[in-house]
């Protein structure tokens, strides 16, 4: 990827990183794992629009993937994997990668910064102004993405304890913390003017500094706000019960409503698609995991399908659809920590929100849109049952209900009866060829290309064909003795046929769709 702003390769990028989490279970690839941590938060951040300065963001994601192979490369070569430098540590002082050039660039142009820093803050200080509070947050986050490109692992890190205060103690509306900042930048300035005689200059020492920032972050007040800041579901759940307490809740026939201003474009419809493909993945897994409970692999699957659906539909300002769906894949990280156990009660939710998103998907293709009271007591549910509190459905009644073994009728005595099951010896392994089939999967990727090139390929590849046969049938061809020319002729003759049935598969599609909707129609 070369373009930040490349909405799908992101959401990939981040799933990728996701899966290498789950992979590194080696406590000798720690490091490894925490990098790949801190690029898919890095990337869900870019998704949310929550990083000003996508360029050196980028930069730190990439310094990451190639750490990542240096890992792989030494692994495979036996090589010692502790001597390969982690980016953003020990890299404050003699560093060979160190680019002098652009490190000086920076240093003259920090001063000034720093100097206009100290400036707002000092303005601050006689009253809160939202727009300098936001220009300074802005300009430390700035100096914490230079000081990652430049390797400054030491300045990256006071910088961004210092964003973190400032975040913590405004949040609520508290004092902005001008005495820690003033430290901060008095800082940054003394390592600046190390570093303008001489690049490869140790930090300053810097461990009184950090400890004041974090004994300043735990203060109530501060941590309070921090609490607040927090967009996950804690803030949700408050949102909606002080709406319940004053009476602003909506009405409960009321629909769900997305942005007027929303404009169907390329990405929406394509964003569609892909939402009801992964939950129809999804709902799969999840009717396999009734069968397993416990596979961990069907978890991860469907926990991807709505984090995936989540972070585009952030990205969109689809704000019904990001909020079940964070919902459920919260539900479904409790249950990847095993802090919940799943069984079938849990399951049926997780269908219910597949089937919550996929209305609220048919909104935007015009269909009515469901009422408001419905998304709000099935995210009620998904809450509750992320603590171990299962709700029954209030439409649960509309379901078939199983009928009284004690009224059923008595068997035909023409009809035999199917003899029961034998019990499963130790001999039997299914659960490791089930294991070996899922890890199979994976390795299957598929991608999306437009129908109109498909059509001109294979179109091109029939004018191939008639054109190779008008070669092969010329009589000046035919003429030819060599038998050198006529093997050549006939294995090109070949290798176009086999292009040709390429070409018409690609315009196959798989009948496994058709039949998969059978199977939740089934289980329902």
């Amino acid at each position: 990827m070369a373009d930040p702003t490349d909405l799908p390769g992101l959401v990939t990028l981040g799933e990728l990183f996701s899966e290498l989490i789950e992979q590194l279970d080696d406590p000798s690839l720690k490091s490894l794992a925490d990098q790949a941590g801190t690029s898919a938060e890095l990337i869900e951040r870019i998704v949310m629009h929550d990083i000003d300065d996508l360029e050196s963001t980028f930069e730190e994601i990439n310094k990451s993937i190639e750490y990542a192979q240096n890992v792989v490369n030494a692994l495979q070569n036996q090589q010692p994997v502790d001597s390969i430098p982690v980016p953003g540590h020990n890299t404050d002082e003699n560093n060979p990668e160190i680019d002098e050039e652009l490190l000086s660039a920076w240093v003259s142009g920090c001063t000034d910064t720093l100097a206009e820093l100290e400036a707002q803050t000092l303005e601050l200080e006689s009253g809160m102004n939202e727009e300098t509070l936001a220009e300074i947050r802005r300009g430390i986050h700035t100096l914490k993405g230079e000081c990652g490109v430049l390797s400054l692992a030491s300045a990256q890190k006071v910088c961004h304890e210092a964003e973190s205060l400032i975040d913590a103690s405004t949040a609520n509306g508290g004092a902005f913390p001008v005495n820690e900042i003033l430290a901060v930048l008095d800082w940054l300035k003394e390592y600046v003017s190390l570093l303008e005689s001489d690049p490869y200059a140790k930090a300053p020492d810097h461990t009184e500094l950090m400890q004041k920032l974090t004994t300043s972050s735990d203060t109530p007040e501060a941590e309070a706000g921090h609490q607040q800041a927090e967009p996950e579901i804690e803030a949700s759940q408050t949102e909606e019960e002080t709406d319940a307490t004053e009476g602003n809740a909506p009405s409960d026939s009321e629909p769900v409503e997305f942005p007027c201003n929303l404009e169907r474009d390329e990405n929406l419809d394509e964003f569609l698609i892909e939402a009801r493909e992964h939950i129809a993945s999804a709902e799969g897994a999840v009717l396999e995991l009734e069968s397993n409970l416990t596979d961990s692999e069907l978890i991860n699957t469907v926990f991807r399908a709505f984090h995936t659906i989540k972070g585009v539909a952030g990205f969109m300002n689809l704000e019904p659809i990001v909020h079940t769906a964070h919902n459920a894949e919260f539900l479904l990280d409790e249950a990847r920590k095993e802090t919940i156990t799943l069984d079938s009660s849990y399951l049926d939710l997780i269908l219910s929100s597949c089937d919550m998103i996929l209305k609220l998907l048919a909104v935007l293709d015009g269909e009515p849109a469901p009422l408001r009271c419905e998304m709000d007591e099935l995210i009620s549910r998904l809450q509750s049952a992320a603590k171990g509190e299962v709700k029954p459905s209030n439409d649960s009644q509309r379901k078939p209900k199983h009928p009284d073994p004690d009224q059923l009728p008595e068997p035909a005595d023409s009809v035999p009866q199917p003899p029961a099951p034998k019990p499963a010896t130790k001999s039997q392994k299914p659960p490791a060829k089930k294991e070996a089939e899922g890890k199979k999967k994976r390795t299957d990727v598929t991608v999306k290309v437009n129908t109109e090139r498909l059509d001109n390929l294979v179109t091109m590849v029939g004018e191939l064909v008639i054109a190779q046969q008008m070669v092969v049938q010329d009589p000046s061809i035919e003429a030819i003795e060599d038998q050198r020319c006529q093997r050549n002729l006939s294995h090109s003759g070949k290798i176009i046929r086999d292009l040709q049935e390429v070409a018409m598969s690609l315009r196959m599609v798989t009948l496994k769709g058709l039949f998969q909707k059978m199977a939740r129609l089934v289980r329902d």
